[in-house]
């Protein structure tokens, strides 16, 4: 009876060995004989054949190291592979793993090449032999290295606010980026996972998210590009060494909009471009004087910032009901005002404002007047724009000596020179007699400095200065020494197809950058006039630039040459770093324009308003722009 079960249970076995890959001793058409052993019970005996390909081989597998988790897709190319179906394994040093024929995550019977595992759990880090099998049994006789690593900790980022136009780089803080310094053969793939968090259950369940490569910089930092953000919104950020495992944990990163569109209260300004918006630092306020809408303007706009408050946070702007306030009746207003303007230029000093120059029609001189707006303390209510208090007053300020005379689309800043305050005009351009019948406008290129607590006006002697431009925008960086930042404009070149009256030769826009030591008044070049440069901002006329932090150079819109097409774009300049232009995008900007005016409020944002699109078409509207935590600026 025994020997009866014993010679069924050899019945049944040696099929199902077989099947295991203990094949008959007849020749495999794909395999060789590896080996065999033979196992005898009694006078039964059972022979076994483990099979392999002669021409087997590991060649080099991607990636090559992974997180000890597991759960890495190593694809693996070889040799003499074969399809064997669930008898092919992966071996990661003594844990099998199952193993397919895939190219491109499809499977394919006929590929000799590809092979592909998923890496099992280890329980440190470690280097590790990678070996493959068609049968389970007989693995290559070569191997390759397998490296696994912990995954990173992430503690912090930075910047941690950023614009959703993506592509600005942060800089992740931690441990562990390296993955592990014993593994000099492990080939790093880094990347950043944004994952985007919204509390709508539908997106909880279907998550969205980017990936960016990134660098790793040291142990404790990595650096990667942001994505771009269709709206404000937190993201999670992950990273991974090998471009495939991400880290369990990561780093909150906030997207917003640089550009606000605040709400108002009162009655908005009309129409205009070529006015000023000028900042007034006690109480914080802005002022908006004169323009053009086919019609020549000189009234006065107040809008209140005290309802900014110190929040940082641009997601809370919309909310902010911001006050404009119409100082334009006589009860309001006094002293000499303006007569109405467009092109002049205005600078605040404290609590005052000087206003120069300007046309108040098309055909006739600029104005050569130096105006005072002394702006006394007021009141406003941010939910009425009511005025509790006080005025505006004007004066034309009486100077001594030479001036610049009559100037228009000129530019003036304030500036501290050998500790005295002081206002610094640059270029412009008046009429002249050009040997026609009607004069003619040309350009200047001088500095003319004036002195606040004599009322002297002086020319400034300089090395060689720009060529004489007008429409140009202006900064100045206060420090020792000062320095006048000049960009681009419209210069009248003669040699250009001739213009209609009132122009001599036709109008070339520049995007040349220079810039005057306003101790030394020595100029220098920063980069000559190039109009097939993608390294900074395109030659350009009525743009606007304000300065952020006290060294960085923001650049937005203004016209194109000759057709005057208006732009949006947005450039930064790092005048103490690399001394290179950084193009900042278009991304929620406001509508493309020229002729319109920009005022810095803080080292981070400023207030925008008005301009035109095209011409005839003139602009009223206001946005809020905020640099705070963006990684071009900071």
């Amino acid at each position: 009876m025994r020997l009866t079960l014993f010679l069924l249970f050899l019945f049944i076995l040696i099929p199902f060995i077989h099947s295991q890959s203990e094949c008959a001793e007849e020749s495999h058409p794909l395999l060789e004989k590896y080996s065999d052993t033979t196992t005898c019970v009694g006078s039964h005996c059972v022979s076994r054949f483990i099979y392999r390909s002669p021409s087997l081989e590991v060649v080099s597998i991607s990636p090559n190291c992974g997180p000890i988790e597991g759960n890495t897709i190593v694809k693996i190319i070889g040799n003499g592979i074969r399809e064997f179906g669930s008898l092919m394994v992966c071996k990661f040093q003594f844990i099998k793993v199952p193993a397919v024929i895939k190219i491109d995550n499809i499977t394919n019977p006929f590929n000799n090449k590809r092979f592909q595992c998923v890496s099992p759990q280890m329980n440190s880090s470690r280097a590790v032999d990678l070996e493959i099998s068609l049968t389970g049994e007989a693995f290559t006789t070569n191997t390759q290295q397998f490296y696994y690593y912990n995954h990173p900790i992430l503690s912090s980022v930075s910047p941690s606010i950023i614009d959703t136009i993506g592509s600005q780089n942060i800089t992740i803080s931690g441990s562990g980026f390296s993955g592990n310094s014993n593994h000099s053969n492990a080939v790093y793939s880094p990347k950043c996972k944004f994952t985007f968090i919204n509390s709508s259950s539908q997106w909880n369940q279907y998550p969205l998210y980017d990936i960016t490569d990134g660098i790793i910089l040291s142990d404790t930092q990595f650096k990667c590009p942001t994505v771009s953000s269709f709206g404000v919104m937190n993201v999670l950020v992950t990273v991974s060494l090998n471009g495939q495992n991400f880290s369990p944990s990561g780093v909150i990163l906030t997207f917003k909009d640089n550009w606000i569109k605040p709400a108002f209260s009162g009655r908005s300004p009309p129409l205009r471009v070529y006015h000023t918006l000028t900042f007034l630092s006690t109480p914080p306020r802005l002022v908006l004087f004169g323009g053009t809408n086919g019609v020549f303007l000189n009234d006065v706009y107040v809008l209140d910032l005290n309802v900014l408050g110190n929040s940082t946070s641009s997601v809370e702007y919309s909310a902010f009901n911001f006050g404009w306030l119409d100082f334009s009746s006589s009860s309001l207003t006094t002293g000499q005002l303006p007569s109405p303007r467009c092109q002049h230029a205005a600078v605040g000093v404290g609590s005052q404002i000087y206003i120069y120059g300007g046309i108040t029609n098309f055909y006739d001189t600029p104005s050569d007047e130096l105006f005072l707006l002394q702006s006394n303390s007021y009141i406003i209510n941010p939910n009425t724009a009511i005025k509790s208090s006080d005025s505006l007053n004007f004066e034309l300020v009486n100077t001594t000596g030479s001036s610049p005379g009559p100037r228009a689309l000129h530019s003036l800043n304030y500036a501290i020179i050998s500790n005295k305050k002081s206002l610094v005009l640059f270029g412009g351009r008046s009429l002249g007699d050009c040997g026609f019948t009607n004069n003619c406008y040309f350009n200047f290129n001088d500095v003319w400095i004036f002195d606040i607590d004599s009322s002297v006006w002086r020319n400034m002697t300089t090395t060689t200065p720009p060529s004489p431009r007008s429409a140009h925008a202006a900064v100045v960086m206060n420090g020792s020494p000062s320095y006048l930042w000049i960009f681009g404009g419209e210069i009248f070149d003669e040699t250009a197809q001739i213009s209609t009256f009132p122009y001599l030769g036709g109008l070339v826009v520049q995007n040349d950058l220079h810039k005057l030591n306003l101790e030394t008044g020595e100029w220098t070049i920063i980069h000559t006039n190039n109009n097939n440069s993608n390294s900074f901002p395109s030659p350009r006329m009525s743009h606007s630039i304000v300065t952020l932090n006290n060294r960085h150079i923001l650049l937005f819109g203004g016209a194109l040459q000759n057709s005057l097409q208006p732009l949006n774009d947005i450039w930064v300049f790092d005048t103490n770093g690399t001394l290179t232009w950084s193009y900042f995008g278009i991304s929620n900007s406001p509508s493309s324009r020229f002729g319109h005016s920009v005022a810095g409020i803080d080292s981070s944002r400023m207030i925008l308003f008005g301009g035109m699109t095209t011409y005839g078409v003139t602009l009223n509207d206001l946005y809020l722009f905020d640099s705070t935590g963006d990684s071009l600026l900071w």
